[in-house]
């Protein structure tokens, strides 16, 4: 009886140790988890991302796309796996597949299986294929289904953009999403060349106000969720200097977010990027044209490499020649064109004209300064 109760006890005690163990084990791993975030996760278990990972990076798309595709069954939750077909999606856009990469977006943003902020960042990302490459039939592919269908504005690829940015903060406010919609309310505000409403402008804070919310999330993530940084403290700095040039001072100054944007740009490219710059120089040449004359020309030096030749930024000065929808940006470049000689002649390079750089009634008026 004794011995009975002496084996009962040491198979009690086996038992409490075993469960201890594997619950120090389970529990290490979902701290682990939850601690480094999906992509951490994923690198440290799935071979096949972390190689399409790093040939995500050095922008090898169709490596990539094959990678992540085997990746898939190596995700084990809805986070992981909204993860890897977004980096499917994008890898198929990026490798010049744009058509079916729409496709394929819209399908995730539909698809209730997904977490909603994987299909808010899908939806989102459908929001700036077109700005990107200027290609209307992505507008079509875009637009041309349910739920989609109703966002479209016919010759306003801007006013449909703006809708399905709120159509992708309907699931998740992400940061991206959130300044874009700022933007785009306030440029719809300055159409009529008056000054916005106070409710107009309290709008487009509130927006900036989530952003802030979703960039300190993204700052706490892994390098896929730090990597969209740049691009979002640079559109923040666009809407606050739009701001500034109606002497609304509250969002503060633009410039130390500019930098910001470069600072963040530089940890992952060789060249500052083109869109920074230009929109960098803008505000300095609107807010101290004369006392920043040396830093604008040196902002504007930079396209005289041939990194940017065909760049995003290069394209929107072509288009912005005679694309209303560019007004905007036409506005700004002359502006800079009267302070730097040597960035006027670069855009005579890209076939603007003497025509192309006057300043008509409307651009006197509804210019801000």
């Amino acid at each position: 009886m004794y011995k009975r109760k002496i084996i009962l006890g040491c198979i009690l005690v086996t038992i409490i140790v075993f469960g201890v163990f594997f619950l120090f084990i389970w529990r290490k791993d979902r701290v682990i988890n939850q601690n480094l975030g999906t992509q951490e996760a994923l690198t440290q278990k799935s071979e096949h991302f972390r190689i399409g990972y790093s040939f995500y990076q050095s922008r090898k798309m169709d490596e990539a796309l094959t990678e992540f595709r085997l990746a898939e069954k190596d995700t084990t939750n809805k986070q992981e796996r909204g993860l890897v077909d977004l980096l499917i999606g994008i890898s198929m856009d990026r490798s010049g597949d744009h058509l079916n990469a729409v496709a394929y977006l819209k399908s995730m943003g539909e698809n209730p299986e997904f977490t909603n902020e994987a299909r808010a960042y899908a939806i989102q990302y459908l929001g700036r294929m077109y700005f990107v490459s200027y290609d209307t039939t992505l507008l079509d592919a875009i637009y041309s289904t349910d739920p989609y269908k109703k966002f479209y504005a016919e010759k306003d690829p801007l006013l449909a953009t703006r809708r399905l940015y709120e159509y992708a903060s309907s699931y998740q406010p992400l940061a991206f999403s959130e300044i874009r919609i700022a933007a785009l309310s306030l440029n719809e505000a300055l159409k009529s060349c008056g000054a916005p409403t106070e409710t107009s402008l309290l709008h487009v804070k509130d927006h900036i106000i989530k952003a802030d919310q979703d960039i300190k999330k993204l700052g706490q993530e892994g390098p896929a969720s730090r990597n969209r940084l740049p691009e979002i403290y640079a559109h923040k700095a666009f809407v606050m200097t739009d701001l500034y040039a109606l002497n609304d001072r509250s969002l503060g100054d633009p410039e130390p977010v500019f930098r910001l944007a470069l600072a963040a740009d530089a940890q992952h490219n060789s060249h500052p990027d083109g869109i920074i710059l230009y929109n960098y120089a803008l505000f300095l040449a609107r807010s101290s044209p004369l006392e920043r004359k040396n830093a604008i020309v040196n902002l504007l030096a930079n396209y005289k490499d041939d990194f940017y030749r065909n760049s995003v930024a290069e394209r929107s000065f072509v288009s912005a020649r005679t694309n209303p929808s560019f007004e905007k940006t036409r506005r700004g470049l002359i502006l800079l064109s009267q302070t730097d000689p040597q960035f006027k002649e670069y855009l005579t390079q890209l076939g603007w004209t003497e025509t192309d750089f006057q300043e008509n009634d409307t651009d006197k008026k509804c210019t801000p300064k």
